[in-house]
């Protein structure tokens, strides 16, 4: 053979390799972006389960937050029945779960105590009424937080 026979020969091989360079090249980024589209469509697949999985837990708290407060109600009133009927009185202190009976009004108080009357000497002491007042209006407030929920 001689060189002015193989010289277009070579010349139409080495346009043969760069053609097929460029094609691979070309399959590759393909192959490339083929992976990432298939990694894409794994997480688009976990995401979907995982927004089912919150909107079940969305869908499943307020019936859990409904039996923690009445498994609470029922911790801190013993005495009240399965319905929410009370049948006896309730541990004073305590965040509300179940509804309470609406507030009556204060008790009557018979006569006061001997020593207990009005002028010297007679009455609670100022710092002791003055407590008994403060509670009186803690209560109060915590009875209009609960009626307010």
């Amino acid at each position: 053979m001689s060189c002015a026979r193989t010289a277009p020969n070579c010349r139409g091989w080495r346009q043969r390799v760069q053609t097929l360079d460029r094609d691979l090249a070309k399959a590759n980024k393909a192959l490339s972006k083929s992976k990432k589209a298939q990694e894409v469509e794994a997480l688009l697949g976990e995401t979907r389960m995982l927004q089912g999985k919150l909107q079940s837990q969305e869908d499943d708290f307020p019936s859990a937050e409904q039996h923690l407060a009445t498994g609470a109600g029922q911790a801190l009133c013993p005495d009240r029945g399965p319905g929410g009927g009370k049948t006896g009185g309730c541990r004073r202190g305590g965040a509300g779960g179940a509804p309470r009976d609406p507030p009556r009004d204060p008790p009557k108080l018979g006569p006061a105590p001997p020593g207990w009357g009005s002028g010297a000497g007679g009455g609670p002491p100022k710092a002791e009424l003055a407590q008994l007042q403060e509670e009186v209006a803690k209560l109060t407030e915590e009875l209009q937080e609960q009626r307010e929920r």
